[in-house]
């Protein structure tokens, strides 16, 4: 029930603001949303490994099994099926936290400019964000990939369990989060899925409290999504 009630509120406020965005694009940056999502889908290897029939996939029936649990659970949440839908690329919830926090801290000159804005999340599993332009139009826009949600967290343990373990009695904790960090210095171009249980596994029983690792996830979703609107507020500054 509480999913349920999260995925409807969710939903709401995407929506809301998906709709007040689109009402402000023409019909041909409309037209090249929709192909810019169904493009980024066809391009992802793992997205797409996750997304095919059965019958079209060359892999054993242990590893398709396992695929189609993940599958499974991802489609429990709102934001899977708004990336799934290329009619949802600029109202998924996943950024709802993020996005709403952002808008706050930017600029009281640009923020009804950049409010606007459009935020697209692309079905790829990879972290990475773009500040771009429209083909057709050069109006400003920023990409988040869908994945990033899944390389927030390892992030945030990474940071938070380093931090914390910076003493002599801590010196095994401490060696776990920095190979850790190594991993992400090193696979940062894997797909975030299999990002996420690699570092989780390499921390191990270190992994720090929940609280403290879901507000430093926050933060720096807050961040991904400032830094890129930055780019776009430094071309419509005139100072």
């Amino acid at each position: 029930m509480l999913r349920l009630l999260n995925n409807w509120y969710g939903k709401r406020l995407s929506n809301r603001y998906a709709s007040a965005v689109k009402a402000r694009l023409t019909e041909e940056e409309w037209l090249e949303l929709l192909e810019m999502s169904r493009s980024a889908q066809g391009t992802d290897p793992l997205f797409g490994t996750l997304t095919q029939s059965a019958t079209s996939l060359d892999i054993s029936p242990i590893e398709f099994a396992r695929l189609t649990r993940t599958l499974t659970t991802l489609r429990k949440s709102a934001e899977f099926d708004a990336a799934m839908t290329p009619e949802s690329i600029l109202g998924n919830p996943a950024l709802n936290p993020y996005r709403r926090s952002a808008f706050r801290l930017l600029p009281s000159e640009l923020r009804s400019t950049l409010m606007l804005t459009p935020i697209v999340v692309t079905p790829r599993f990879r972290f990475e964000g773009f500040a771009g332009r429209f083909r057709c139009s050069h109006r400003k826009l920023v990409e988040i990939p869908f994945g990033v949600i899944f390389v927030l967290r390892p992030i945030a343990e990474v940071s938070l369990g380093t931090y914390l373990s910076d003493s002599p009695e801590k010196s095994s904790a401490l060696s776990a989060h920095l190979d850790a960090l190594r991993l992400l210095a090193t696979e940062l171009d894997a797909a975030t899925p299999s990002l996420f249980s690699a570092v989780i596994a390499t921390i191990g029983p270190h992994c720090q409290a929940r609280l403290g690792v879901a507000h430093y996830a926050h933060l720096m979703g807050i961040f991904m999504l400032l830094h890129e609107l930055g780019h776009i507020g430094r071309s419509l500054d005139p100072r």
